[in-house]
């Protein structure tokens, strides 16, 4: 395996580590979150609009807040655009629903560091059963090629607790 591919697959590996979550993690806040899940996939070169990207899926660390339907766009003068949906899956209302997205470089410079952007959109309750439409826009073209981005879903339960 040549440095690139290895780099290459490790920094996958490590972002998907990293950005994963679960059940009792922290916020950006660093408040606990009763709910986290993650998704990490390769960005398409040119997809075509809303087309779905291609790539890998990390699991679902959740079997109550799904994340579904992940379009990654580029939206010429708009920037980048990733929307979705954010699924209660389970029979208790959220609160303080997130989703963040990060986008992220292959480390071409082979510099060791991955350059990334990060955008975050938030709903203030998800009714059990409810599906949430999101849309996360990146309004200038990050300085960097994109090879993958991150979406990453958290809430709390709207009574406090599990």
């Amino acid at each position: 395996m040549n440095r690139r591919t290895f780099l290459r697959t490790t920094s996958l590996a490590a972002v998907s580590a990293g950005l994963a979550g679960c059940t009792g993690t922290s916020d950006s806040d660093g408040g606990d979150v009763d709910v986290s899940t993650t998704v990490v996939r390769n960005a398409p070169e040119n997809p075509a609009p809303a087309a779905d990207a291609v790539g890998p899926v990390t699991q679902q660390e959740s079997d109550v807040l799904l994340l579904a339907n992940l379009v990654f766009q580029r939206a010429g003068e708009k920037g980048v655009v990733v929307a979705g949906d954010a699924t209660n899956d389970g029979d208790r209302a959220f609160s303080d629903a997130t989703v963040e997205v990060s986008l992220w470089d292959d480390d071409a410079a082979e510099d060791d560091i991955a350059d990334s952007a990060t955008v975050q959109t938030d709903r203030g309750r998800l009714e059990a059963g409810d599906t949430w439409q999101w849309a996360a826009t990146f309004e200038e073209d990050p300085s960097f090629e994109i090879a993958r981005y991150a979406v990453t879903a958290t809430a709390n339960y709207a009574d406090g607790g599990e």
